[in-house]
């Protein structure tokens, strides 16, 4: 096989203890129309869980894997390996994942690969659960037994932590920005204002609050800490300490 389009391999680090091997199509992308199609918004999937007795979180087996590209296009996506040329899938994830489950709406809400079930009463459990794996079978769907949860009435969903009346923060972000040390570079100040920004839901004017974070990112000579940078890592550290929720109806 001898495709216009090769793309290389690469390993990323995943979970710091996983290897994920990934695709460069950096190149294909740019030379492929732009889809308009928008992903929902994930205030909306989680809010939209409240009043449920019981949730159930799937996670689809590498759901990109699982979409057919058409036969014409599966060449440009060829990418290189010691053993010669294979050609992947990839992109639209949402789009299946939507259009597939709508069959079960409005009990399922899927953001890209991960789809949760809202029984609103536990006695509709089942029925809920047998229709949703309707959909799956209908479309040869494939999940990860690993990361499925059935019937609880909480869980996480979207680095968010739910249940029936509540809505909590990730208590993983939580924890990496109270064990953080002072910022000593960019990089180190980038993952700051990335774990604030998971966190946004409950951190009022998060964006003044983040302000000396954020000055200290625009400044591409010199990376240097600041007193007003520690003092609102501290301020922040400190309401943190009592984990933030809200309530939901």
């Amino acid at each position: 096989m001898h495709p216009e389009w090769l793309a290389n391999p690469v390993l990323v680090l995943k979970n710091k203890k996983d290897w994920r091997m990934c695709v460069d199509y950096t190149d294909l992308n740019k030379h492929c129309p732009k889809d308009p199609f928008g992903l929902p918004y994930i205030d909306q999937v989680v809010d939209s869980t409240a009043g449920c007795a019981l949730l159930s979180f799937l996670d689809c087996y590498s759901g990109y894997h699982q979409i057919s590209l058409a036969t014409e296009d599966q060449e440009k996506t060829a990418f290189i390996t010691p053993f010669g040329a294979y050609c992947n899938t990839s992109i639209t994830q949402e789009q299946h994942t939507k259009g597939q489950f709508k069959l079960a709406s409005p009990i399922t809400r899927a953001h890209i690969d991960d789809v949760v079930i809202k029984t609103k009463n536990e006695e509709d459990f089942i029925d809920d659960l047998c229709q949703v794996s309707d959909s799956l079978r209908k479309f040869w769907w494939k999940l990860n037994p690993t990361k499925c949860v059935f019937g609880v009435p909480t869980g996480q969903l979207l680095s968010f932590v739910i249940s029936n009346r509540e809505i909590k923060a990730n208590p993983q972000k939580i924890k990496a920005i109270l064990r953080m040390h002072p910022p000593r570079s960019q990089k180190d100040a980038q993952r700051l204002t990335g774990c604030m920004a998971a966190l946004s839901r409950f951190i009022s004017r998060l964006r003044e609050c983040g302000m000396p974070f954020y000055m200290l990112l625009k400044k591409v000579d010199r990376f240097q800490w600041t007193a007003e940078a520690q003092e609102a890592l501290d301020a922040l550290k400190k309401f943190l300490t009592s984990p933030p929720h809200t309530q939901v109806s």
